[in-house]
Formats: C-alpha cells, structure tokens, sequence
C-alpha cells in the first residue's frame, strides 16, 4: 500500500460520517412514505438492514480513530469498508428492486430519483477512492435497472438504458473527480517531501556544526584556558602580582565566558540530550534556559505522554516547534506565563504552547513573526501535524499542534 492509497483512505474516512448521517435521515423518509404501500414486513425488515450497515460503517470509523493502523490495518480496513459499502448498496438496490415489481409507476420514479440523489451524494464522498465508490454504485442500481427490464415493456425498457447510461456517467464523472484528487495529492506529497528533505539536510547540518564546534572550537578553547591557568599557577607559586596577573586572569575568565556561548549555541543548534535523554527532558532544560534568560516569565509545564511512545523524528520538530513558539513569546508578546504541554490524546499526540501576552491580529501580522509561524506550520505538517493558532489582541497566544496516533505509527514502523 503506497502512502497515495493512506491519504485516500483517510479522506474517507472523514466524509463517512456525512454518508451515515445520510442514510439514516432518508430512509427515515423513504419508511414514513411507503409505509401504507407496502406489505406489514418488508419496510420493517429493510429499515432494520439499513441500521444494520449504518452500525457497521459507525464501528469503522471508530476503529479507524481509536487504531495507530500501520498498513496492515489500513488494507483490513480499507477491505471492511468496501464490504460495509456492498452491503449498504445491496440494501438500497434491495428498495429500488421492490419499487419495480411492487409498486406503481409515480412512487418508481420517487425511489429511482431517491437512489440517484443517494449516487451523487456518494459521488461527492468516495470517489476519493473509486473501488469503494464502485462497490457501493453497482449493487445499488442493478437491481433497480433489472426490476425495470423484468417489467417486460417499453417505458420500462428505456428506464433500464437510462440508468445504464448513468451508471456510465457516474463512473467517469467519478473517476475524473479521483485522478483530480490523486493529482493533488502527487503535488502535497511532494511539496512535503521536498520541505521534509530540507528539513532533513537542515537539521544534519545543524547537528554537524554543533559537533564541530564542540569537538573543534570548543576543544582548543579547552586547552587554551587549562594552559593560561597552569601558567598563572606557576607565577603565583613564583610571587609574580600585580597588572599582569590580573591581565591573565581576566582573560582566562574571557576565555570561560566564551566557552560557555560557544556550549549555548551548540546547544541550540542540535541539543545532544535531545537523542541521549529524549524530548521531555529537553524541554525541562529548555523550560530551564528560558526561564534563566527571562525569569519574569514563569513556564508551567504538563506531560501526559510516555518517551517511548514519540518517534525520533518527531522529537526533534517538537523541539524546534517549542523553540520557535518561545522564541516568538521572548520578542513579541510581552507575557508572564507560558503553558507548555505535551500528551497523548485517543486519536493523537498534542503538543500546546500557550502564553498571556499581549496577542496579536493574526491577519495583520508582521512580516518577522510570519516567517516563525510558517516555520513552525511547514514543519508541523511535513509529518501529517494539524497546526492552529489562536491569537486575539490582549489575550495571549495559543499554538497547538496534532500529529494522528496513524502517522506515528508508520513513522515508528518506518
């Protein structure tokens, strides 16, 4: 199953619900209808069927939520979804196949304009994945189709090529509609892939420059400071005072200072415990730095989430995202309190940085936060996140992020 076939099944997934809402409020009308023209059993017994696939598709959709379905689980899904489909167009088909043999001519038309109401409203929903589409069209109008050629005469005759003239349609129209989609989705997959990549080569270079001025730079810096110590050790031992040894001393103190920044920005570029101690221990040192460089602001901070449930990944764009969000609060908004949470939620992993600044009119905002709210956005979404923002001027600012238990599933799996 290729990642084409996941986003697919994920959109239908989200337009299930529409269709079961559907079903339910129109054969609803159809029972209330046909209730005195038909035989005591049959609407009964149809109205429980149609229930029947309507519990059915509800148990999937919920499945699909509670799940971290590696792909795997997507094709059993994805293989129940198209039986619950057949079924449930077997069951309208079972309606329009009765209306044909059973009832007169104006409630026949009624049903067939019924089911091809229900076939436009599906167009809408699955054609995002065209077999489901199929196994839920076909099912419902043959039966119609056939009820109209078993009627043995003329107007009957000409429903039948009608119809089957717009089951024809529908299905180009539908797979018009899903190469458009699929389309789309070339174009989102590859713009993802694309800043996925960069974020990749981003995030290697930061790593090796980190490592680089800590194995280089701040190595020689090292050595330099031990050596200017040892040196005024000795001229203390030789009594040596006054400009000279204050001189050294300042400037192995320079040199201490220097040390330390070269340690910071290493540390900002590519934290090493990010990958020793894992990213909720990151953030109670970046929580620890910030509040050092800002003691005005107290950060309050809540995990709901196990480290082993976070991919590496994903670690490292929550950090970046956390350090943007903050970097952001530092320059512009003015706050005294910072939430910082991080948990597990049923259906995914939520990820909140929360501050009672000054806030800002989201559509006016200055060039220099826009490019930290791209950032933050671009990389939120790179591994499937659902980035929000909420800001209003004098009521703080809200960053929250989602990232689906699915995704981190093939992340993990990966």
């Amino acid at each position: 199953m290729n990642r084409h076939t996941e986003n697919q099944l994920d959109l239908l997934y989200k337009s299930a619900r529409a269709g079961i809402v559907a079903d339910v409020v129109v054969a609803s009308a159809i029972a209330a209808m046909l209730w005195s023209h038909t035989p005591p059993l049959f609407l009964p017994i149809w109205f429980v069927a149609v229930c029947l696939g309507v519990l059915a598709r509800t148990a999937l959709v919920r499945r699909y939520q509670r799940t971290s379905l590696t792909r795997r689980c997507l094709r059993r899904w994805q293989a129940s979804y198209s039986l619950a489909s057949v079924y449930a167009g077997a069951i309208w088909g079972s309606l329009g196949l009765f209306s044909t043999l059973s009832l007169d001519s104006s409630y026949q038309l009624l049903i067939t304009f019924v089911l091809l109401g229900i076939a436009v409203h599906a167009l809408a929903r699955k054609c995002v994945f065209l077999p489901v589409y199929l196994d839920f069209l076909l099912p419902m109008l043959l039966p119609l189709m056939l009820g109209f050629l078993m009627q043995a005469n003329a107007p009957g005759t000409w429903m039948a090529i009608l119809l089957a003239m717009l089951i024809g349609a529908f299905f180009q129209c539908a797979r018009q509609i899903n190469r458009i989609i699929v389309s789309g989705m070339e174009l989102s997959l590859e713009k993802d892939g694309l800043v996925s990549r960069l974020m990749t080569a981003q995030e290697d270079e930061r790593k090796r420059i980190a490592a680089e001025l800590h194995d280089g730079i701040g190595q020689s810096l090292s050595g330099i400071k031990y050596s200017l110590e040892n040196e005024v050790k000795k001229l203390n031992q030789r009594q040596v005072h006054g400009e000279t040894l204050q001189s050294l001393d300042a400037t192995a103190q320079r040199i201490q200072e220097a040390i330390g920044e070269l340690r910071d920005i290493a540390m900002g570029l590519r934290p090493a415990m990010l990958e020793d101690l894992g990213i909720l221990s990151t953030m109670d040192w970046f929580c620890r730095k910030y509040h050092s460089a800002h003691p005005q602001v107290n950060v309050s901070k809540r995990y709901a989430v196990e480290e082993r449930e976070i991919p590496q990944e994903l670690k490292v764009l929550i950090y970046r995202i956390v350090q943007e969000a903050f970097n952001n609060i530092a320059k512009h908004a003015s706050a005294d309190q910072v939430t910082l949470a991080l948990e597990k939620r049923e259906t995914a992993v939520r990820l909140l940085v929360k501050d009672n600044g000054q806030g800002f009119d989201i559509g006016s905002a200055k060039p220099e936060t826009s490019f930290g709210l791209t950032s933050m956005r671009e990389r939120a979404e790179s591994r499937a996140g659902e980035f929000n923002l909420t800001s209003a001027i004098g009521l703080g600012t809200t960053v929250e992020v989602s990232w689906p238990l699915a995704e981190l599933g093939k992340l993990s799996h990966g």
